[in-house]
């Protein structure tokens, strides 16, 4: 069982790696959103027996602590993004706030079922499937013109649905 102070720990290295992100003066806000959501998923870098024992050590109740730890601090600062990109016309969505919350929970639900079908030995077509799923998603709730967001990166997830392969390449 994971203890309360290293729930807060993770969420609080999460946040330290994305407040400069989304603060950064002279980038675009998609830009900005693109490597949040980057940060957001490092799981793609863990080789798969790695992340098979994040995912088997934990119980629901700690998973359910910790999501919602990082959804308490990151909705701030998507929000922020989310307002530049109203700004600069890139986003329609008017409730930044309730938006950030609703893409963070988005994208956890995505980096879950992707972990789920790289440790189930699901099919890179199943993977491709939820990613647009989640994308059209996430891009409707914004507002952003179709294809601008991109939630995951194929080339480094790409990897993982190959069954000779146990770690993450470019």
């Amino acid at each position: 069982m994971v203890s309360d102070a290293e729930l807060r720990r993770t969420a609080n290295r999460l946040e330290a790696d994305l407040v400069p992100i989304a603060h950064a003066r002279d980038v675009s806000a998609m830009d900005k959103l693109h490597a949040l959501f980057a940060t957001m998923t490092p799981w793609q870098e863990r080789r798969r027996d790695e992340l098979r024992a994040w995912y088997s050590s934990h119980d629901a109740a700690t998973w359910e602590k910790l999501r919602h730890e990082i959804r308490t601090r990151v909705a701030p600062l998507l929000a922020t993004i989310i307002g530049q990109g109203m700004r600069e016309g890139v986003f329609a969505e008017g409730r930044h706030g309730h938006v950030g919350w609703l893409t963070v929970s988005l994208v956890q639900n995505l980096d879950e079922r992707l972990a789920y079908l790289a440790l189930t030995q699901g099919t890179w077509e199943a993977a491709e499937q939820a990613i647009a799923t989640f994308t059209k998603a996430v891009t409707d709730l914004l507002g952003a013109p179709a294809g601008a967001v991109v939630l995951v990166d194929p080339r480094r997830l790409r990897s993982w649905f190959a069954p000779e392969t146990d770690t993450v390449t470019e």
